[in-house]
């Protein structure tokens, strides 16, 4: 059994699993203001769609957790290509990954 984390750590992220699921070794993860901007509007999906295409196919919106992460890896396993340079989560924010 692993040792149980000491009280004063700092707890993992939230997002950790989502992290893992894609295949990359660098993952960065940001809820840039610019991309929001576009994103929580109503029809920000299209926009982001428009502007990102397959550099970084759209995610729907999910809470953060193991659903957020499933969401992520059906999203790029069915829709990423060789471009494919991220994911936009659609009210969240953006993974760019490489």
């Amino acid at each position: 059994m692993p040792p149980a984390r000491a009280p004063n750590s700092p707890r993992p992220s939230i997002e950790t699993l989502l992290h893992a699921v894609v295949p990359w070794k660098f993952v960065e993860h940001t809820h840039a203001d610019s991309v929001l901007a576009i994103t929580n509007t109503e029809h920000g999906g299209a926009i982001a769609a428009d502007v990102f295409g397959e550099l970084a196919p759209l995610v729907p919106f999910h809470a953060s957790g193991i659903d957020l992460a499933r969401a992520c890896y059906d999203v790029y396993r069915r829709h990423a290509t060789e471009r494919t340079i991220g994911l936009i989560l659609l009210h969240h924010g953006v993974f760019a990954f490489g």
